[in-house]
């Protein structure tokens, strides 16, 4: 995450049995479920992988958020409640809230090296894994890196080139739906 911390996501097929019993003529049902840890879940990993980097990224944004409030809680105390991506103050306190909401936003994403760190972080996660990672050369002469697996070669995309926009600072400084 860009707070720094190793998030790993790891789900297991359940299997469930249901178990009836009747005791002094009440029947009474519970469900056991039991999980297989030496196998994964293929489909529930990769319906959870978007939505869960992107939790991690907003809690990485209320880490930076909290660690702003906390280091000038002597000088301004403020409540902060926060639930996901929500965030709630005490009602004085709304507007100075939402300034520091905006100025975490910015110091994590305004630059394109967050980025780059989370595109090699990765590649250096699927090598500590056991993956073997080739390049190859196209007909264009442009190099492409491959995972490669026993079923299969996926292509590795390439970190995307852009460039961030100069204003972004200020469009989200002066944004009034940026946070509301």
């Amino acid at each position: 995450t860009p707070a720094g911390l190793i998030i790993e996501q790891n789900y297991a097929p359940i299997k469930s049995r249901d178990l009836t019993t009747s005791i002094l003529g009440k029947r009474r049902g519970i469900t056991l479920r039991e999980m297989d840890r030496n196998v994964t879940d293929i489909r529930k990993q990769n319906n959870s992988i978007v939505p869960n980097v992107v939790h991690s990224f907003d809690a990485s944004n209320i880490a930076l958020l909290v660690e702003n409030i906390s280091s000038n809680f002597s000088v301004n105390k403020m409540n902060l409640l926060t639930i996901h991506d929500c965030f709630a103050t005490n009602a004085n306190d709304v507007d100075e809230m939402v300034l520091k909401v905006k100025l975490a936003f910015i110091a994590l994403y305004s630059e394109k090296s967050f980025i780059d760190s989370y595109h090699n972080f990765i590649l250096e996660f699927i090598n500590k894994t056991g993956f073997i990672i080739k390049e190859k050369s196209t007909s264009k002469g442009e190099n492409i890196s491959y995972v490669y697996t026993e079923n299969a070669n996926i292509q590795i995309p390439k970190v995307p080139s852009f460039t961030i926009n100069k204003n972004l600072k200020f469009d989200i400084l002066g944004s009034q739906y940026f946070i509301n």
